[in-house]
């Protein structure tokens, strides 16, 4: 569970740890939500695809700053508790080796299985998320896999998104993540209320958070 690793490194790292590294969870998805992605843990040793719904990822980013201000990438990971690639993995071997079915693909089909990724801080998804597991279960709400043992995530029902909570349905909010068609959450104050964070194609994505990407100012206060 990412919600639960990210709170784990959050909660423990120390201050000259935190001065320099940032945590962003990442949902990874599509449109068609039919995500073929290699070396994963319930597919086949030989590295055969895995068609997710969605997937979540958290990408540790370590960053150094230069003497004139700029802040350059240092290295980023990814960690997958369900590949089988290595944990943590460098983020090029990650995206190289988890999507490179999407070269067999036909360039008529490319569109429909390239993934998309749903980026934001993973202190901005701890305090935001919530979900009762509804999505878990069928529509007579028998469950269609057994059930982590621990609690529900339910620390961010009562937080305001700026969605009104008078619009909520249900008790899950999980959907407003795994949607790729939306990047900005709702309200008017857009840096107070963009906690589904931004969506990303693979290129973008990678270059991002690319060890050789430098920018000339800090990033966003909500990225």
């Amino acid at each position: 569970n990412v919600w639960r690793l990210a709170r784990r490194r959050l909660l423990r790292r120390t201050k000259d740890e935190g001065d320099g590294e940032e945590y962003y969870v990442v949902f990874v998805s599509n449109e068609r939500r039919v995500c073929p992605m290699q070396h994963q843990l319930a597919g086949e040793e030989d590295g055969g695809p895995v068609f997710w719904d969605y997937h979540v990822v958290l990408l540790r980013v370590v960053v150094r700053s230069s003497s004139g201000g700029n802040v350059g990438l240092r290295y980023a990971e990814i960690l997958d508790v369900d590949t089988r690639l290595s944990y943590p993995c460098l983020l090029e071997d990650y995206l190289n080796e988890t999507f490179r079915f999407l070269d067999l693909i036909r360039d008529d089909m490319r569109n429909t299985y390239s993934p998309r990724f749903r980026v934001l801080k993973a202190k901005l998804f701890l305090s935001h998320f919530y979900s009762d597991r509804s999505h878990m279960r069928d529509e007579k709400g028998v469950w269609l896999s057994q059930p982590p043992t621990y609690d529900c995530i339910l620390d961010g029902l009562d937080r305001d998104n700026g969605d009104g909570k008078e619009e909520r349905k249900g008790r899950s909010n999980l959907e407003d993540y795994i949607n790729m068609t939306v990047s900005e959450g709702g309200g008017k104050n857009k840096d107070k209320y963009n906690w589904r964070g931004e969506v990303l194609t693979l290129e973008e994505f990678r270059s991002r958070f690319s060890p050789c990407h430098l920018v000339t100012s800090p990033p966003p206060k909500n990225f």
